[in-house]
């Protein structure tokens, strides 16, 4: 698993936290292991940007472009957190 992918990670486990039939306890252990992926996105993100700076001439990197389609507007957890609420309402 990637840096992006560990980013993916964290914002599904956090929409799976945040379903209506997810128990507390669930959700709590949803959200720490969000946490878990999320620190090891950042770990690995620090190290993509450590190695770009080095070395110009990745700036295109498969790595950079693996980043920008995870954090693409579209991927974000709030949008897609906003998409299920948008469908929740349409079946009530």
């Amino acid at each position: 698993m990637n840096g992006p992918d560990h980013y993916r990670e964290a914002e599904r486990r956090l929409l799976m936290a945040w379903e209506d039939d997810s128990t507390p306890e669930r959700s709590m252990q949803l959200v720490a292991e969000a946490q878990v992926h999320a620190t090891l996105a950042l770990a690995a993100a620090t190290a993509t940007q450590t190695s770009v700076s080095a070395f110009s001439a990745d700036i295109n990197s498969r790595d950079v472009d693996a980043w920008d389609d995870a954090i693409a507007p579209d991927s974000n957890a709030a949008s897609a957190h906003d998409a299920a609420d948008d469908e929740a309402g349409e079946s009530r």
